[in-house]
Formats: structure tokens, C-alpha cells, sequence
């Protein structure tokens, strides 16, 4: 770590500049991850299958988290797919549970802040 305050402003400057391009990235990706949940929730309802399957959900924590290699902890890990998560959205409600069904998308409301307006997995 540098002590010299004009290589510190660079540093930091530089770094936000990466951090706001992966923001965008992520939105992407983000995207991308919520029209094939919408394909699979279509996919569901025509087969009659039930939205919720926790075997998956589990599967996808365990594939998340083991691909993790810090420096996040895997706890976050767990917490930011479980934002995406069909019994999170099934806990608050049937109407709730019924948008998510219909494979409703997660939104960012800003660069750095990810709320999660309607959380969902299928």
C-alpha cells in the first residue's frame, strides 16, 4: 500500500471507474439470467410443474458458492443468489408467488445498489 496521497487518488479514482464498468457488466449478465428464468417459468407452466423446487435452489448455491474463491465470503455468495430465490418470493405471499410464476425480473436501481423489487428463481 502506497503512503503517497497523489498514487493513493489515482489508485482509488481508477479502481471506481473498473467497479462502475462491472456494475454495467453485471446488469447485463443480469438480464440475460432473468430472460432464461422467464423461458423456464413458460417452460414450467405448460409442463405443470411447480415453480419451486428446492433440490435446484440448492444446486445452484452449492455451484455458486463452491466456484467461489474470495475475497468475497460465501456467505454473501449464498445472499445475492438468494435474492433470486422462488421461497423467498413464495414466503411473502401467493400473489407474490404468482408474479414470480410469471418469471418477473429483478431490477438495479442504480450502479451500485441491487434492490430487489421482485426476487424470484425458477
Amino acid at each position: 500500500m502506497t503512503t503517497d496521497p497523489d498514487c493513493a487518488e489515482n489508485t482509488m479514482l481508477a479502481s471506481r471507474q473498473s467497479i462502475d464498468e462491472i456494475d454495467l457488466e453485471l446488469v447485463v449478465l443480469l438480464n440475460r439470467r432473468a430472460e432464461h428464468v422467464r423461458r423456464i417459468g413458460a417452460a414450467k407452466q405448460v409442463l405443470g410443474e411447480p415453480v419451486y423446487q428446492p433440490r435446484r435452489e440448492e444446486e445452484i448455491f452449492s455451484r455458486t458458492v463452491t466456484a467461489n474463491h474470495g475475497p468475497l465470503e460465501d456467505g454473501a455468495v449464498r445472499r445475492v443468489f438468494d435474492a433470486f430465490s422462488t421461497r423467498r418470493a413464495a414466503s411473502r405471499g401467493s400473489s407474490r408467488f404468482e408474479e414470480v410464476r410469471q418469471g418477473c425480473e429483478s431490477q438495479f436501481t442504480s450502479h451500485r445498489t441491487l434492490r430487489c423489487r421482485q426476487s424470484r428463481q425458477i
